[in-house]
């Protein structure tokens, strides 16, 4: 079941000609967080603005 699931929660999608992305898509009812907020990249003050928008 779990299989099933993960199949049918992967998605991608074309962002122009030549770049796509993989996107997990899982439903609602079974994902674990509402919203995450992950910085990518390690700056100054980037963290306190992550957590001033949760």
């Amino acid at each position: 079941m779990f299989l099933a699931v993960l199949a049918a929660s992967y998605q991608e999608e074309e962002l122009d000609e030549n770049n796509t992305r993989i996107v997990l898509k899982i439903p609602d009812f079974l994902a674990p967080y509402k919203l995450a907020i992950l910085p990518l990249v390690k700056k100054d003050g980037l963290s306190e603005y992550a957590k001033k928008i949760i």
